[in-house]
């Protein structure tokens, strides 16, 4: 049973995502919290050597917990993002039973344990952002066995200190609760914006937002001896279509085309505008009869057209190829303008074919 948010929000790819990015957001702040925990435990060790006697063991802790502390600033400026939460979660656990020690060691020596210290520990573990409520309430569950023993193994009375801890326990967690919900939601909202604004309304393939953002990511991640190949596409005719059979049945053919051009295994499929579409695809060689074969498949599709010379809807391609080698000096622009010119060399030889041709 999925019972926190972390399980259920959002599927395992997309929290691994969300975790990641909320990682990389909170350095500044988990730095900033190291430098408060440390402010504040050299606020006890000056106060307390004025305000209270044998402290010496007391501040032997404290200062143990800035030693502790010290590192985890430079961890959380430098460690990787993918991984950072579970460092923040080793590290508070391991405080934390510092702190289970010191507590013990405390109310043995003052026979007594206010509410204060335990709860200060919950809330400076509240506010890790990186950490969902899962790795919380571990956190808090050891700091919780340590007061259960002081309550237990000493004549110390801490029932007081425990109800305010569990009662400030139960309070975070809801909060963390519906935090931990809230921020997923709304990364699932920009995930769906996002995808949204990469992807055409009507054919549901990318578009041309999603075209600029992407080629030059598959250009650059090009391999020696591998070739990229853009293949600028037009549906033939396609004005006569709509003029014929009406811009119902014409978005009807834009996606039966889409989904066709879907099944070809490019890396992109993309809508480009109108009847315009792209297909970008990598191969290991040089593959000179790359979509060759569409004129077939689209007679087999078989869509009609009376317009066309052949009865049936049909398109012309012009496909510019790359090498890895020149990945540096050939650019989205150039390949558009390539596979343009050679798709309208493929109109003006009578449509319906494919032109292919290396850069």
């Amino acid at each position: 049973m999925r019972l926190l948010p972390y399980q259920f929000v959002l599927n395992k790819n997309e929290e691994a995502d969300f975790q990641h990015g909320l990682n990389e957001r909170s350095r500044l702040n988990a730095e900033l919290i190291s430098y408060l925990v440390i402010a504040v435990l050299l606020v006890f060790i000056v106060s307390s050597n004025y305000l209270t006697d044998n402290s010496f063991i007391d501040n032997l802790f404290r200062g143990g917990f800035i030693l502790l502390t010290l590192p985890m600033i430079f961890t959380s400026r430098s460690a990787p993002a993918k991984y950072l939460d579970k460092i923040w979660c080793c590290f508070a656990s391991v405080l934390m039973l510092l702190i289970g020690f010191f507590f013990y060691n405390y109310a043995i020596t003052h026979n007594e344990l206010n509410e204060g210290g335990p709860i200060l520990a919950v809330i400076s573990i509240a506010s890790i952002p990186m950490l969902h409520l899962a790795q919380k309430l571990l956190i808090w569950m050891i700091l919780f066995i340590a007061l259960v023993s002081i309550q237990l193994t000493t004549m110390v009375d801490i029932t007081w200190s425990l109800n305010f801890y569990l009662f400030t326990v139960v309070m975070m967690s809801a909060m963390q609760y519906q935090l931990d919900i809230i921020h997923r939601k709304q990364y699932q909202y920009e995930l769906v914006q996002t995808q949204k604004a990469r992807t055409d309304k009507l054919t549901g393939i990318n578009n041309r937002y999603s075209f600029d953002k992407e080629f030059a990511s598959v250009l650059s991640s090009l391999t020696t001896g591998q070739y990229l190949s853009l293949a600028m596409i037009d549906i033939d005719y396609f004005k006569k279509y709509n003029d014929i059979y009406g811009h119902l049945a014409g978005d009807r053919t834009l996606i039966a085309f889409a989904e066709l051009l879907s099944d070809l295994s490019a890396k992109l499929v993309v809508r480009f505008g109108g009847e315009e579409f792209i297909l970008v695809s990598v191969f290991n060689e040089d593959n000179p009869h790359w979509l060759e074969d569409l004129p077939q498949k689209l007679k087999q599709l078989n869509i009609e057209h009376s317009g066309s010379d052949v009865g049936y809807v049909t398109a012309s391609v012009g496909i510019a190829t790359v090498s890895a080698a020149q990945r540096h000096t050939v650019g989205k622009t150039m390949l558009l303008t390539e596979a343009d010119r050679l798709l309208y060399k493929a109109k003006h030889a009578g449509r319906n074919q494919v032109l292919n041709q290396k850069i």
